[in-house]
């Protein structure tokens, strides 16, 4: 279980993200680590780590992808 972070469910898995926010919270406790942090994207799938990598805009590309796949099957 992940500790730290954000999680959302989209595109078939689970995915943790470390963000601002999280950064601004956890400031304190993880030190100058925390910067380090922010945009770290963990995706699990079936209970298992599929990827990790750096993306700080990972809300906005995941609520743009939900946006084109309702798109294209009211169509």
């Amino acid at each position: 279980m992940i500790t730290y972070g954000r999680r959302c469910y989209a595109r078939d898995a689970l995915y943790y993200f470390f963000g601002r926010r999280e950064a601004r919270r956890e400031a304190a406790r993880l030190g100058a680590m925390v910067e380090r942090l922010q945009g770290i994207v963990v995706v699990v799938e079936d209970g298992c780590v599929v990827t990790v990598y750096h993306n700080p805009r990972i809300l906005k590309d995941l609520r743009q992808s939900r946006s084109r796949y309702r798109e294209r099957s009211a169509a």
